[in-house]
C-alpha cells in the first residue's frame, strides 16, 4: 500500500485529478462509503459540487474532520477518543482544579500558591486550570514525547511543577491520552488484521496543515491501505531553502550560498505550507507523487503574481522587472477608507462594477472575508439588504457569526448570567425584559413594554429588588427607589384610586385598565428575584445543572427559528453532569465560576450556516479557506487586525522549545492570505481603514497588504516617478455623496441613485442661507449668560440656537432610563413643593 501526494497550485486540476481516481479506482461495494478528510464544511460543499458536475452524479461520501478522522481510527481498533476521557480539555480543565490545591503546597507550586494566594471564589483557580488543560492538550498532540518521560520520572528543570501535575492526571485513570493512543493505533494497525468496516481507501483534500500527529498516523495507515493527497502548493520548485531577504542579510556568507529568497511573497507567507510539505516528504512509504502544475500566464497583475510564485521568482534583482499593466487592470485592487460602513458601501459599488467587467460573473463566484465578521455583519446587512433605484440586489450570506451576536436567545441568557451580583438596575432589568426570548415568555408586546418602561420612570425605580439585596452591598436596607417598592405602588394604584394620599406610608399609583400588563411584571421580578436566591449558594458542578436549566425554562422561550439555537444552549448545560463525573470533582463551585464556564461555553457556539449558498459568501478568515473563486475580496484588513496575534502562557515550553510542525496562529494566518491570493482567479480585492475620521490622516494597512504592496514594487515597474504599489491602492471619500464620486475622478465612482440625485439637486439650487432675514436684537435680560447656558451650548450648539434664537424646540429623543436614586427634586417638583411649605407657613 502507498502514500500518494498529489500537487498542484489550482484546486480545479486537483479536483479533476481526484474524480479521475475515482473513476478509474473504483471501490469493492457500491454501498462502501468514499472517506474524504477536508478542514471546512465550505471544502465539503465546493467537492460534492464539482464531483457532482463532472461526474455527472455523486453521493454516499463521508466528509470527516482530521479529529473526527483520528477518532473513528481509534474507535475501530477499540482505541478509546480523547473526547470521553479525563484528558479531554474540558474534563482536564476540572480535573486540574480538583488536584491543584492539594499540591500547592509543594515548594515546586510556589509560583502557583503565590498567584492564587487571594482567590476567595476561585475563578482565579479555574482559569488557571483551563490554561493548564488546554497546554497540556497541546503536549498531547505536538510533545507526546515529554508526556512519556514525564511519566517515566523525568523532570525539567524549568518546568519542574508540570512532571508532578501530569503525573498525578495520569495516575487517577487508566485512560490514555492522545500521545499514548497514537502508540496504540501504530502497533495495532501494523500486527493486527484490520477490523470489519475498516476503509478500504483515504483521501484528503485541500488540507494545508496537519500536525506531525496527524501525519504520523496516516504514516501507519499507509501501510494497509491506500491514502491519497490532494495539496494546494503555490510552487512547483522545490523551496524548503528559501528565505526572507531580513533572515538572508543576518546569515553568514556561506549560509546565504545554500538559500535563497526565490518569491518575496513565499519567502515571508509560506513557512506554514513550506514546513508541512517537508513533513509529508519525509514519510516513509511515499512512493508517487504527482504534480499537476499550471501556469496561469501574464494576462494581468494577478496571474503575473501568482506565475511568479509557480516559478520562484519577483524577487526584482535577477530578473528583468514586468512592466506594471494598464490602469484597466483592476485585477489586483486595494481601497483605503474611512470606517467599515465605507468599506461595505465602496465593495458595493465595486462588486457591480465587476458584474459589469466580468463576462458571466455570479455573485456565486464571490467570497468576501474578514477578520472581524461580527462588526462587519450589520453593514453587510444594511448596504447588502436593501437597494436603490436602479441597482440590483446582491443575494448574499453571512456564514461564521456566533450564536452570541446573531441569535436572540445565547444574548438573552448572556444577560441573565450578567444579573448575579449585579444591582439590578432599571436599564438592565428592562432591557432584559425587551429581549425576544423574554418577553415571549411572560407574553408581552411592544405596547405593554412602553407601559412598563413608563411605569418605571414615574415610580422612580432605580435599583435593587428590595433593601434586602441593597444591604448586601453594604449599605443600608432602604426599600425607596426599589422594584418591590415600585411594585407596592401599582399595585395599590391598582386596588385603590390615587388621591394623591398615602396608605400605610405608600402612595398609590394609578394603572388604569392594564392590570394584566402589571401582574406580568409582577410575575418577571418574582423570577428574577427566585434566580438570585438559586445562584447564592456554591453547588458540586454536576447540581449546577438543575439552576441553569431552571433559568432556561423561566426566563426563555423559542420560536420556530430559534428552537436550535435553545437546543444548543440545554446540550451545554447538559454537559455538567458528564464533566462532573469524568473529573470526579465532588468539591462546590461557586456562582463566579459556573456562570464564567456557561459564558465562556456560550461565547464559543458558531451557528454553522451560510457558507457557499448561492449569493456572495461573507465569512470569516480561517484557515484551510482554500476554495477557489473568480473574486476573492478581503475587507477590514487593518493594521494589528490580521495576522492574528498569539499569547501562550509563560509556563508554555512549545514556545520556549519550538519544532518544526508546530501550530502558529500568526503563521496560519499569514499563509491563509497566501492561499487566498492562489484561489482567487479574476480579481484579489483588498480593503481596510487607512484613513482617519476624524483628521483624514493616514493609516497603515495589514502587514500583509504592505508585503503585498512590497511585492509588486520589487517585481514589476512603471514609468514616471510613481511607484506601481501607488497605482493600486484607491483612497476613498469620507461620505458616498462625495462629488469626487460622481466626476471623472480617477478609481472613484459610485452606483447610487439617490446620492446622485442629492447631489444634483444641491449643485441646481442656488445657495440660501439658513436664516435670510436679520434676527431681531437680542433683549437685554438675555444677555447675561449663566453656567447652564454654556453647558447646554457646548453640549448641542445647534439645537441652542434654534431654541434660543429661533423658538424651535427640537424633538427630545427618548431618554434612558435612570440607575441612580433622585437626591434632589427639580423643575417642577421643586416647584410644588416649595408652594406646599409655603402654604403651610401661611396657614400656620
Amino acid at each position: 500500500m502507498t502514500l500518494s501526494l498529489s500537487t498542484s497550485n489550482r484546486m480545479e486540476t486537483l479536483i479533476r485529478a481526484f474524480a479521475t481516481m475515482l473513476g478509474d479506482q473504483p471501490l469493492a461495494s457500491p454501498f462502501e462509503r468514499e472517506l474524504i478528510v477536508v478542514q471546512s464544511r465550505g471544502m465539503q460543499r465546493w467537492i460534492s459540487m464539482r464531483l457532482a458536475a463532472q461526474l455527472g452524479i455523486w453521493g454516499g461520501a463521508d466528509y470527516p474532520f482530521p479529529n473526527t478522522l483520528l477518532q473513528q481510527l481509534f474507535e475501530w481498533f477499540d482505541i478509546s477518543h480523547a473526547g470521553s476521557t479525563i484528558f479531554s480539555k474540558e474534563v482536564m480543565c476540572w480535573s486540574v482544579m480538583r488536584l491543584l490545591p492539594g499540591l500547592l503546597s509543594h515548594e515546586r507550586f510556589a509560583p502557583l500558591h503565590a498567584y492564587l494566594s487571594n482567590d476567595r471564589e476561585a475563578l482565579k483557580l479555574f482559569q488557571l486550570s483551563g490554561k493548564i488543560a488546554d497546554t497540556f492538550d497541546q503536549y498531547t498532540l505536538f510533545r507526546p514525547d515529554l508526556l512519556d518521560a514525564w511519566e517515566d520520572g523525568g523532570d525539567d528543570a524549568a518546568f519542574d511543577w508540570q512532571p508532578e501535575l501530569w503525573r498525578a492526571l495520569v495516575k487517577e485513570s487508566s485512560d490514555l491520552h492522545r500521545g499514548r493512543m497514537r502508540a496504540e493505533f501504530c502497533r495495532k494497525v501494523a500486527a493486527e488484521a484490520l477490523p470489519h468496516g475498516f476503509p478500504t481507501r483515504i483521501s484528503l483534500f485541500g488540507v494545508s496543515y496537519m500536525p506531525p500527529y496527524h501525519i504520523g498516523v496516516l504514516e501507519a495507515l499507509a501501510s494497509r491501505i491506500p491514502v491519497n493527497i490532494f495539496l494546494l502548493s503555490p510552487t512547483e520548485e522545490y523551496w524548503s531553502d528559501i528565505q526572507t531577504r531580513r533572515r538572508l542579510l543576518r546569515m553568514s556568507g556561506n549560509e546565504r550560498e545554500l538559500s535563497t529568497e526565490g518569491n518575496p511573497l513565499l519567502a515571508s507567507l509560506g513557512r506554514s505550507g513550506r514546513e508541512f510539505s517537508e513533513m509529508l516528504l519525509d514519510v516513509n512509504g511515499v512512493v508517487q507523487t504527482t504534480e499537476l502544475y499550471a501556469d496561469p500566464g501574464h494576462d494581468t497583475l494577478l496571474h503575473a503574481l501568482q506565475s511568479d510564485m509557480l516559478r520562484l521568482k519577483g524577487t526584482g534583482e535577477d530578473e528583468e522587472r514586468h512592466a506594471l499593466f494598464e490602469r484597466a487592470d483592476r485585477s489586483v485592487q486595494v481601497h483605503s477608507c474611512h470606517n467599515p460602513l465605507r468599506e461595505i458601501e465602496v465593495l458595493h459599488d465595486n462588486l457591480l462594477d465587476l458584474f459589469e467587467a466580468l463576462p458571466g460573473l455570479e455573485p456565486r463566484d464571490i467570497v468576501v472575508m474578514t477578520p472581524d465578521i461580527e462588526t462587519y455583519a450589520p453593514y453587510i446587512s444594511t448596504v447588502f439588504g436593501t437597494a436603490g433605484d436602479g441597482v440590483p440586489r446582491l443575494p448574499h450570506s453571512i456564514a461564521d457569526r456566533l450564536l452570541l451576536d446573531e441569535g436572540g436567545i445565547v444574548a438573552a441568557v448572556m444577560k441573565l448570567l450578567e444579573l448575579y451580583g449585579s444591582r439590578h438596575t432599571a436599564p438592565a432589568l428592562f432591557d432584559l425584559l425587551c429581549s425576544p426570548p423574554v418577553s415571549r415568555r411572560f407574553r408581552l408586546d411592544d405596547g405593554e413594554l412602553d407601559t412598563i418602561r413608563r411605569w418605571v420612570e414615574a415610580t422612580r425605580i432605580r435599583w435593587g429588588v428590595d433593601e434586602q439585596s441593597r444591604s448586601g452591598f453594604g449599605l443600608p436596607p432602604f426599600r425607596e427607589n426599589s422594584w418591590r417598592a415600585g411594585l407596592e405602588r401599582l399595585l395599590l394604584g391598582y386596588a385603590m384610586p390615587d388621591e394623591g394620599t398615602l396608605y400605610e406610608g405608600v402612595l398609590p399609583f394609578e394603572v388604569g385598565a392594564d392590570a394584566e400588563t402589571l401582574g406580568k411584571l409582577a410575575e418577571f421580578i418574582d423570577a428574577v428575584e427566585t434566580l438570585s436566591k438559586k445562584f447564592e449558594h456554591p453547588r458540586r458542578p454536576e447540581e449546577w445543572r438543575e439552576p441553569f436549566i431552571w433559568m432556561l425554562d423561566t426566563f426563555i422561550e423559542a420560536d420556530p427559528e430559534s428552537e436550535r439555537e435553545l437546543s444548543e444552549v440545554s446540550s451545554e448545560v447538559d454537559r455538567l453532569t458528564e464533566l462532573g463525573e469524568l473529573s470526579q470533582f465532588e468539591g462546590e463551585v461557586s456562582t463566579t465560576v459556573m456562570t464564567a464556564w456557561f459564558r465562556t461555553r456560550l461565547e464559543q457556539v458558531q451557528m454553522g450556516l451560510g457558507f457557499m449558498t448561492g449569493g456572495i459568501t461573507f465569512c470569516a478568515m480561517l484557515p484551510m479557506r482554500s476554495i477557489p473563486f473568480r473574486v476573492v475580496a478581503m475587507i477590514g484588513m487593518n493594521d494589528g487586525a490580521f495576522p492574528r496575534q498569539q499569547s501562550p502562557p509563560g509556563f508554555d515550553m512549545m514556545k520556549r522549545e519550538p519544532r518544526k510542525g508546530d501550530r502558529s496562529v500568526r503563521g496560519d494566518d499569514r499563509y491563509l492570505f497566501l492561499e487566498s491570493l492562489l484561489s482567487a482567479r479574476d480579481v484579489l480585492y483588498l480593503s481596510y481603514v487607512g484613513q482617519s475620521i476624524r483628521d483624514n490622516s493616514e493609516l497603515p494597512p495589514s502587514v500583509l497588504v504592505s508585503e503585498l504592496l512590497d511585492a509588486v514594487d520589487r517585481g514589476f515597474s512603471c514609468s514616471g516617478n510613481q511607484s506601481p504599489s501607488s497605482r493600486l491602492v484607491i483612497r476613498h471619500k469620507l461620505q458616498g455623496f462625495n462629488p469626487d464620486c460622481f466626476s471623472e475622478s480617477e478609481g472613484l465612482f459610485s452606483y447610487s441613485a439617490d446620492n446622485f440625485r442629492a447631489l444634483e439637486r444641491r449643485n441646481s439650487l442656488p445657495p440660501r442661507p439658513f436664516v435670510e432675514e436679520p434676527l431681531p436684537a437680542i433683549p437685554d435680560e438675555e444677555r447675561t449668560v449663566t453656567i447652564d447656558d454654556l453647558v447646554r451650548f457646548f453640549a448641542n450648539p445647534s439645537a441652542f440656537f434654534l431654541e434660543r434664537r429661533l423658538g424651535l424646540k427640537p424633538t427630545v429623543a427618548l431618554n434612558p432610563l435612570e440607575e441612580r436614586e433622585p437626591f434632589g427634586a427639580k423643575g417642577l417638583e421643586a416647584y410644588l413643593i416649595r408652594q406646599e411649605m409655603l402654604e403651610a407657613l401661611l396657614d400656620g
